[in-house]
């Protein structure tokens, strides 16, 4: 419920201790929901109603949320229904980056050492396609940013693109390949289509 989110907004901040007034407030604000959620008669207990809709009373909600994020975000101990939680038993989050994004340089933090990475395993790209009642399959291996094999060819027009795709996939396996893609982005995306297209 949208609704409820509103309601139990920073929890965190007031929902640690609620008092009875509180608790009555929260459970009438969401009694209006159910009645209108399940149609029941307004004779019905509140309880009843939480528990054909299984929903969780909002004051008990409270609780949790404001338990989490203090134990969870804030790293404070809590106690929910005399049960203690210390936050030091659990994960925190890794702080924030303390880099402002105009200071920041990829040339200072990411260096390959004036080289590209060395690739030795090469990547191979196939593509089955029907356009126009003809059936095409096509593969290229690249290593190292260099088109190392290409193969293509058009098919008989009962074919399907499956059966396209699948002799595509088949070709390569004759040389070393470990990685297979169907399609990537960028200056290789580009060479790829122009050598996998089986019409050209």
């Amino acid at each position: 419920m949208v609704v409820e989110k509103v309601i139990l907004y920073a929890s965190a901040a007031w929902a640690q201790i609620i008092t009875a007034r509180q608790e009555k407030l929260l459970s009438s604000i969401q009694r209006k929901f159910l009645l209108n959620i399940t149609g029941a008669y307004k004779t019905t207990s509140t309880e009843a109603l939480q528990v054909i809709e299984g929903l969780m009373p909002l004051h008990i909600k409270a609780k949790k949320q404001s338990t989490l994020v203090r134990v969870g975000r804030l790293g404070r101990n809590c106690d929910y229904e005399g049960i203690h939680f210390d936050h030091e038993s659990y994960k925190q989050p890794s702080p924030p980056s303390t880099i402002h994004p105009a200071l920041f340089s990829p040339e200072d933090r990411i260096s390959h050492g004036g080289q590209a990475p060395f690739n030795r395993t090469p990547i191979v790209y196939t593509d089955g396609s029907k356009i126009n009642d003809q059936t095409g399959s096509a593969f290229c291996a690249i290593s190292n940013e260099a088109v190392t094999k290409t193969w293509k060819a058009k098919l008989s027009p009962a074919n399907t693109v499956l059966k396209a795709e699948m002799l595509a996939s088949k070709q390569p396996s004759s040389g070393p390949t470990l990685q297979t893609k169907k399609s990537t982005s960028g200056e290789t995306a580009s060479l790829a289509s122009k050598l996998l297209n089986p019409f050209m």
